[in-house]
């Protein structure tokens, strides 16, 4: 498994003095996220900055200490043990992979450092569910799920997804199932649930109304080489040549990472919170998570055959062509949260088992050409999201469905002899 390719945004790259928290201009890193520019970013914060809404990231944690994260970081807990606990270090990030999906969604921007984030005014909950291999158990993802729903989360974003076993492909995913379950409880208390569509080339499997799947695009609007498809919406998640090797900002995406350094990556893992920061705009603006997925999906721009969203005409900051229709009228809407969060001890009903990984394609080793700058190694080297290369992904996914073609054959084998035997008796 290759890993991201990290970098360095010295506070030198650019000196501007302090303006409003959404002027992105004086971030170093700005002009290198392509995927804002995309979406049309600039333009929607003139109308919505997602102030008043929390994102939650169901991921490998988020780095605490992060010059461009931590005064976006509301509350942080771990998930690993089947419960959720908090304390000082509970939800700090040994990965990699949920900083850099952190960062899309709420970067603290305009403060001259690093990037910007979709949403620059919103906060950010760490819900740490995956260890530093990027793996983790699905009853514990489920957990933290309705965790975040239960403590104030508006958006869950979930840039992750079931392993698939071969008797998942005969007799169903459990874990899918039980996701799904999450899902429900969650979208049913008003919030926004964002999953990774996938990087297997195929089609998505989710189809639960309350889970918005997102697929990836490159930097010309392309669906991305990896993406899975048959999702609700699109956004930017990277596309870089040669079966997934990050090697410039110019097709890949830009965030940060642990130890406080950032890095480029691709996936549908970077597109998916794309779309959470999106929904937080909306969600401040009073719309209901209904009215807000709805206006993600109809406000997007049909390109290549795909909806890729569009910030701007999602929350009628300015029309542009092509129209996207009249913007409705916010339902103002009270969370119903339980109160300051405070660590549960209690599961879910549902016992989920299967095991469950970050969705991330493969980045390159570090480049010294990234930036012009010197990579920043600070990031533990061997620490890295977890995930098949697209090419090994879609040979297993072959192969997983081979194997499960011809487990079919031999149960259906085994069962014609007994039942022969049981005739002739």
């Amino acid at each position: 498994m290759k890993r991201p390719v990290l970098t360095s945004l010295a506070a030198a790259f650019l000196t501007c003095a302090l303006v409003s928290p959404a002027n992105a201009a004086t971030d170093p890193g700005r002009s290198q996220q392509w995927g804002l520019t995309k979406i049309h970013a600039d333009q929607a914060w003139t109308k919505a900055k997602g102030a008043g809404i929390t994102i939650a990231i169901v991921d490998t944690g988020i780095d605490l200490t992060h010059p461009d994260l931590k005064a976006h970081i509301a509350s942080h807990y771990d998930c690993m043990s089947g419960s959720c606990v908090g304390g000082a270090t509970a939800g700090n990030d040994d990965n990699g992979h949920g900083s850099h999906v952190a960062g899309i969604a709420a970067a603290v921007t305009g403060n001259s450092v690093g990037v910007a984030g979709v949403a620059p005014s919103a906060k950010l909950m760490a819900v740490k569910v995956l260890d530093s291999q990027g793996n983790g158990r699905c009853s514990n993802i489920v957990t933290g799920i309705r965790f975040a729903s239960d403590h104030g989360a508006r958006v869950i974003n979930l840039s992750l997804g079931p392993a698939t076993q071969l008797l998942d492909l005969i007799f169903g995913n459990s874990c899918l199932r039980d996701l799904q379950s999450a899902a429900d409880y969650a979208y049913g208390r008003g919030d926004v649930v964002v999953i990774a569509a996938g990087n297997d080339s195929i089609k998505a499997a989710y189809n639960d109304p309350s889970l918005e799947v997102v697929g990836a695009t490159g930097p010309n609007d392309e669906v991305a080489s990896y993406s899975n498809t048959g999702a609700n919406v699109y956004a930017p998640g990277g596309d870089p040549p040669g079966g997934g090797k990050c090697q410039t900002y110019t097709n890949c995406i830009l965030s940060t990472w642990m130890n406080g350094g950032y890095a480029l990556d691709a996936g549908t893992s970077m597109a998916a919170p794309h779309v959470s920061g999106l929904a937080a705009l909306l969600l401040s603006e009073g719309y209901t998570n209904a009215q807000a997925v709805s206006r993600i999906n109809s406000t997007a721009d049909d390109v290549n055959g795909i909806e890729r969203i569009n910030a701007m005409r999602a929350v009628g900051a300015t029309s542009s062509s092509g129209g996207g229709g009249s913007t409705p009228t916010p339902t103002p809407t009270r969370h119903h949260s339980s109160g300051t969060p405070t660590p549960s001890t209690s599961k879910p009903a549902a016992k989920p088992s299967s095991p469950a990984k970050t969705v991330a394609p493969p980045s390159a080793t570090p480049s010294s050409s990234v930036l012009a700058v010197t990579p920043t190694i600070s990031p533990s080297p061997t620490a890295h999201a977890e995930g098949p290369s697209v090419s090994t992904a879609a040979h297993s996914r072959a192969t997983q469905i081979a194997l499960a073609a011809l487990a079919i054959v031999a149960v259906a084998f085994v069962s014609a002899r007994v039942l022969a035997r049981r005739r002739s008796s």
